[in-house]
């Protein structure tokens, strides 16, 4: 999926601009083998880059981290330069913790308050905050509660969070998250917080 959504990003974007992947999980045989088959601009790497950007995408990537106020504050101080924007996402809400989360070795959920307090606390100034995947708050709470009702342990490896749908069902599933996007974009231009997932 990175080498998808980073090329999708590289397309939109202007000439001179520079795509640093970086993902500490990255195995060396993966970097090498992803260099050559996606645009030159982007560039895989399993240590910190040097420099400072201009946009970091931190999405999904703070729940991981056992110590996520220092390792936002260390993004802060030595990857970011002044004025730089972070585009920001963690999963929400403590109360819907569950076996995904587990498996996909998450530390924690936040509330929204908790992930403001962390984003805040690491000198960042927050212009623009929201929910997304609203629609998907109910399956969740609802698997929460089986699992909850019904425990089972966990016997299986850890599985790939890649998506293996059908694709007619993709094609439903896509256009249900793209209202619920525009949705989100919605609210937040009217200044409401909807929770989301």
């Amino acid at each position: 999926s990175d080498v998808c959504s980073s090329d999708l990003l590289a397309a939109l974007l202007p000439p001179g601009v520079e795509i640093t992947c970086w993902d500490s999980g990255y195995e060396a045989a993966v970097v090498e083998s992803l260099a050559p088959t996606v645009d030159t601009r982007i560039r895989f790497t399993k240590t910190a880059p040097e420099g400072r950007a201009d946009v970091v995408l931190m999405l999904d990537v703070l729940e991981h981290v056992p110590d996520d106020a220092g390792f936002l504050r260390e993004i802060v101080t030595k990857q970011m330069r002044d004025r730089a924007t972070l585009v920001f996402s963690v999963p929400a809400w403590p109360q819907l913790w569950s076996m995904h989360d587990v498996r996909l070795s998450h530390e924690r959920r936040y509330t929204p308050r908790e992930a403001r307090a962390v984003l805040e606390g690491a000198g960042l100034r927050i212009v623009s905050c929201g929910g997304a995947f609203h629609s998907l708050i109910l399956p969740r709470a609802v698997e929460v509660l089986r699992e909850r009702l019904r425990p089972r342990p966990d016997t299986s490896a850890v599985r790939s969070s890649e998506w293996r749908g059908p694709g007619w069902f993709t094609k439903v599933v896509d256009y249900a998250l793209s209202r619920d996007n525009a949705l989100a974009r919605r609210a937040s231009q009217a200044g409401l917080d909807l929770p989301g997932l």
